[in-house]
């Protein structure tokens, strides 16, 4: 008798999609097409200043509904991963596993999954992006790895300014996720070796979102050190964050394999072999 489960597939990106706007909330869509359900969600908010005087993160939750008339409440959990502004620009990153009860990669735009950061003062310039992830940990304490976030002010030379968040270390098959925020907008190299999801922003902001991939089919994990060069128009004037942080891939079943032999009536008391292949 043999039983052998597949192993569980590299995490991958499977929507993205983002937008900038004002008021006393921030909502976007993942259309035209929904993620797969069991997916996991990151949520990054930024926005410019000090809205009516607060400093701190003015975000009270983050949500998600179908683009249904009226909304309908999904129901998802976000958690609050990282926070990091200094006083000029804020960046809030959120994480949801395992989202239930939306249509699977569904088009009908009545039914579109969409994200939502309601805030406790209104925001005259603020984005939000959302991405979805398939091959995710399903459960919080099992899918966020190491994150880290830092702050900066632009190089008083003309060489490019670098926003860095610091090294993490990976697990045999995680991805790394990073996003860096500047203001004001700037000329921009992405770091070595990732790959972009989206750049965005507004007159006073610019953010560029990637991910490294490197790791998903690694057996052995390895570190990320995201650096971002910014080319800020004129020297010594600007300001930036970024932050790093890495999803974990689901367990794998692992493969059970028995054997046995027999001659007769009478099965043996001993003599059967069990292999455990996988964890």
């Amino acid at each position: 008798m043999g039983a052998v489960a597949a192993a569980g597939d590299p995490i991958q990106l499977d929507q993205q999609n983002g937008v900038c706007g004002s008021g006393t909330f921030l909502i976007k869509g993942f259309n035209p097409t929904n993620p797969h359900v069991g997916d996991a969600i990151l949520a990054t908010v930024f926005w410019f200043g000090a809205p009516g005087g607060v400093t701190g993160n003015i975000i009270d939750s983050v949500t998600d509904v179908l683009t249904s008339t009226p909304f309908t409440p999904v129901g998802n959990k976000y958690e609050l991963v990282d926070f990091v502004s200094d006083g000029t620009i804020s960046l809030a990153t959120y994480l949801a596993t395992n989202v239930q009860n939306f249509p699977d990669a569904g088009t009908n735009p009545g039914q579109i999954l969409a994200v939502r950061a309601d805030l406790h003062v209104p925001v005259t310039n603020g984005c939000i992006g959302i991405s979805a992830w398939t091959g995710v940990a399903g459960t919080m304490s099992q899918a966020l790895g190491e994150h880290r976030t830092a702050s900066g002010t632009a190089s008083p030379l003309i060489s490019p300014t670098i926003a860095d968040p610091g090294a993490i270390s990976l697990n045999p098959g995680a991805l790394a996720y990073g996003v860096s925020l500047v203001s004001p907008p700037a000329g921009l190299v992405g770091p070595s070796g990732w790959t972009v999801i989206a750049t965005g922003g507004d007159l006073l902001m610019k953010n560029d979102d990637e991910y490294d991939a490197r790791f998903t089919l690694s057996p052995t994990g390895g570190t990320t050190d995201p650096q971002w060069r910014w080319f800020f128009p004129f020297p010594g004037t600007g300001v930036w964050l970024a932050s790093v942080l890495a999803l974990n891939p689901a367990p794998t079943t692992g493969g059970l394999t028995v054997t046995t032999s027999t001659s007769g009536d009478n099965l043996p008391a001993t003599g059967y072999t069990v292999t455990l292949d996988g964890s």
